[in-house]
């Protein structure tokens, strides 16, 4: 891991999946082909009944709350999960 990929803050972000909030967690490496989310934590008290399979090719969104967009809402950007582990 190259010393430039680390941020000096990281970022907390909701992962959304099927447009429900699912994790969450710290946007805290930025890497070429995309980000690293550490500290990542269920959302238990706002998931739905459903089983949520997190793997290799998931679509999602992370929704940062402390970046905002050009209108000051809450920056959203669309991802696909690359690889998951824990």
């Amino acid at each position: 891991m190259s010393e430039d990929n680390v941020l000096t803050k990281g970022h907390h972000a909701d992962l959304h999946v099927d447009g429900v909030p699912r994790f969450a967690g710290q946007v805290t490496e930025l890497h070429e082909r995309g980000i690293l989310l550490s500290n990542v934590r269920l959302l238990k008290e706002k998931t739905s009944g459903n089983v949520v399979s997190v793997v290799p090719g998931t679509l999602g969104e992370l929704s940062f709350t402390e970046l905002k967009d050009d209108d000051g809402a809450p920056l959203i950007v669309p991802i696909k999960i690359r690889s998951a582990t824990g």
